[in-house]
C-alpha cells in the first residue's frame, strides 16, 4: 500500500516550511488556499520568499 502526500503539505518536525521545489512563497499560498493557518510555521534562513 502506498500513501501519497503532496510535497507542498510537507512540514518539518520543528515547523520549517521545507520540501517544496516550487519556491516557498508558492507553498505558503497553496497551504493558505487549503485553509491551513501558516502562522505557526516559519521559513528556514536558507530559503527565500
Amino acid at each position: 500500500m502506498s500513501i501519497i502526500i503532496s510535497c507542498h503539505c510537507v512540514i518539518s518536525v520543528n515547523g520549517n516550511l521545507t520540501g517544496y521545489a516550487g519556491d516557498i512563497d508558492k507553498k505558503i499560498k497553496l497551504l493558505q488556499h487549503e485553509g491551513i493557518d501558516t502562522t505557526p510555521f516559519f521559513v528556514p534562513k536558507n530559503e527565500r520568499i
